[in-house]
């Protein structure tokens, strides 16, 4: 996030995730990270990466955030540096999981689905309870949201408080486990029995990516043994 971004080519509007000509600084950085974790830091599968079964964005995955297109400050500014600073920041997280909707004329309906996508059994936010999932508005979601009046703190409070999902509706087996139901006790609400995807609304991290179209996107992460890492670079 920042100037940087245009010096380095990595794009941040239409296709950002991949793949498609123009994406060569978003591609090319994933896939270096990618090989130094499997060269340097061990992390091949099923030893140093026990990851089940993998994802496609464990290949090449590196995105800007579009500040141009985004109705709010830009998102390292959230976290204390200045919005002419250049910032990169890593953050271990699924592959976008796809949120579309072309009906809703409003913010608060924009806001309706997201939340009903976000608030998905079996993502390891779930299953802890805590994590940093992301959001990621595309142009046309987030200006509907920011038009009716919501700031980025007022998105992450509405997320935090609607998408929750009904613990009646995991296995017993899931319930049987005394670990979860204690991490979950604190957090699930007496009343409707839901439990929100994280802890607080702070760790929802919230950023605008891609190009026209009614589309946005989530990542869940994984849990709570994983946190952005923001590093200013001096560029």
């Amino acid at each position: 996030s920042g100037p940087v971004a245009q010096k380095a080519g990595v794009q941040s509007g239409p296709g950002c995730f991949g793949p498609g000509p123009g994406l060569r600084g978003n591609l090319a950085i994933g896939r270096a990270l990618r090989l130094a974790l499997l060269n340097i830091g061990g992390g091949s599968p099923g030893d140093g990466d026990r990851a089940t079964q993998g994802s496609p964005a464990k290949i090449g995955y590196c995105i800007a955030e579009n500040v141009e297109e985004s109705p709010w400050a830009p998102y390292h500014t959230d976290h204390g540096f200045k919005a002419t600073d250049s910032v990169l920041t890593a953050i271990a997280c699924e592959g976008p999981h796809n949120i579309q909707d072309h009906y809703s004329i409003s913010g608060l309906g924009v806001l309706t689905t997201i939340t009903g996508a976000m608030a998905q059994a079996g993502s390891n936010n779930i299953l802890s309870n805590s994590g940093y999932p992301i959001l990621a508005f595309g142009p046309e979601h987030a200006h509907q949201v920011a038009v009716s009046g919501y700031s980025k703190a007022d998105v992450q409070r509405f997320v935090w408080e609607h998408a929750r999902f009904p613990i009646a509706k995991l296995s017993p087996e899931w319930m049987a486990d005394g670990a979860y139901q204690r991490r979950v006790a604190k957090l699930i609400d007496s009343e409707t029995g839901e439990a929100p995807i994280t802890t607080k609304p702070e760790n929802i991290q919230v950023i605008v990516a891609g190009g026209p179209g009614k589309h946005s996107c989530w990542m869940p992460t994984f849990g709570g043994d994983t946190r952005p890492v923001h590093r200013l670079l001096d560029i």
